[in-house]
């Protein structure tokens, strides 16, 4: 579960702290039991829990980050959780794919994968790690990736006759 959080809820109180710190871990803990809590009452309400798993909705361990641990763990500004900025100068026609790709030109054979090579949340990080197989496997044209894997799956569908 992804939810917005401002980077203020959380700073005052405990961004000079130690992240181990008891009142700063339960405050995460409860937290969590909360957004928890808000999550099944939605899922029961909206009749999702039909189609869910059996045991999903009593799960017994939530972890929770906030602004703060993303901003101690990945660098990021405020806590931000998506990586880089998403600005209308990231994606201009001209450079974005000289920008934007999962090569590295200081590091041969580094690779880049996520939402940072194409666009921010679940969507962009499936097309970065999709941009970044296809270059790893020296696939010139990202749709014949989509090929293999069809053919892959026909192929396999075919030795279970």
């Amino acid at each position: 579960i992804l939810t917005p959080a401002p980077w203020d809820w959380f700073a005052e109180k405990w961004a000079n702290k130690d992240p181990s710190d008891a009142d700063y871990e339960q405050m995460r803990q409860d937290l969590a039991q909360r957004v928890w809590e808000r999550s099944r009452q939605v899922l029961v309400a909206a009749g999702a829990s039909e189609s869910l798993p059996h045991n999903i909705l009593d799960a017994d361990f939530h972890k929770l980050g906030t602004p703060l641990d993303f901003s101690r763990h990945l660098g990021s500004d405020r806590g931000a959780c998506y990586g880089l900025d998403h600005t209308t100068d990231r994606f201009d026609p001209k450079t974005f794919y000289l920008q934007l790709r999962p090569e590295t030109r200081s590091l041969p054979g580094f690779y880049l994968t996520g939402q940072d090579i194409s666009m921010c949340g679940m969507a962009g990080a499936m097309i970065g790690g999709y941009l970044c197989a296809s270059k790893v496997m020296g696939i010139l044209d990202p749709s014949t990736l989509l090929k293999k894997v069809n053919q892959a799956r026909v192929d396999r569908c075919a030795s279970l006759d």
